[in-house]
């Protein structure tokens, strides 16, 4: 017997689509936070010549 799959409904257990949905969606978070944590550590002259005139 499979952990992700039952054989004698011939479909993939309940909790394996919430753990194949919650994988994408915690590493989305991911890098966005660490993204922000990036850009709030930059020096404060930094973040307002970011844009080339």
């Amino acid at each position: 017997m499979s952990i992700f799959y039952d054989p004698h409904s011939k479909k993939p257990l309940a909790w394996t689509y919430i753990l194949f949905i919650a994988i994408p969606v915690v590493l989305f978070l991911a890098i966005y936070l660490y993204g922000q944590r990036k850009v709030q550590m930059l020096p404060e002259d930094t973040q307002a010549n970011s844009v080339f005139e």
